[in-house]
């Protein structure tokens, strides 16, 4: 049976968010997806504003992504520092242990990947566009994400479905639904940061 692209994807806009204040007052987070109330993994994105200790997520890796600002510094207590200064610079980390911020000269918006510590394969890749990528089913179960960092257009492609064009505004993500066939996506002008991961668990 066809079946249109539209039905193989969701999207979620920053802007359609709304923001949760951090206990401290000193940054906001906005949760942009997750796969259930205790979940197994969440993407989101942050507004960092001070020098503060992240918050703990025993038993989840967490991976953060710097989008916006000149640049942050994270101290590990136990695994040394992560620098990130360029669009799309990335680190991985226990999220039991305790990080703290370090900014470099202001504040900064991040995008942070969290999953459970059994999830395996994850893998990213920064698009300047433009350019063709794939994302394919496997024998788990895999998610695949696209994070807009600018306006972006998208052409996505599927056997036995037809092209759709696809406008992203800048700070959006997309969440493609993987089946039989492989999803096929062209970024024709923007950029963003492709994700994806594979779990023991749905």
């Amino acid at each position: 049976m066809n079946r249109t692209i539209a039905s193989l994807y969701n999207v979620y806009p920053k802007s359609k968010v709304k923001p949760s204040v951090w206990k401290n007052g000193k940054g906001v987070t906005y949760e942009l997806l997750k796969d259930k109330e205790e979940y197994n993994w969440r993407v989101s994105a942050a507004e960092v504003s001070t020098n503060e200790p992240f918050s703990k997520f025993v038993g989840y890796k967490r991976n953060l992504f710097l989008l916006e600002g000149k640049g942050v510094e994270l101290v590990h207590a136990e695994s040394g520092v992560n620098t990130l200064t360029e669009m799309g610079s990335y680190a991985s980390f226990n999220g039991g242990e305790v990080t703290t911020s370090k900014l470099l000269d202001g504040p900064i918006l991040d995008l942070n990947f969290i999953t459970k510590e059994e999830t395996t394969a994850v893998t990213y890749r920064k698009h300047l566009g433009p350019e063709e990528f794939f994302y394919c089913p496997t024998d788990k179960t895999t998610h695949s994400f696209f994070f807009s960092t600018s306006p972006t257009k998208l052409a996505l492609f599927k056997r036995e479905a037809a092209q759709e064009a696809i406008d992203l505004e800048k700070h959006t993500l997309i969440h493609l639904h993987h089946e039989e066939h492989e999803t096929v996506v062209c970024v024709n002008s923007g950029s963003g940061i492709g994700l994806r991961f594979e779990s023991e668990q749905d």
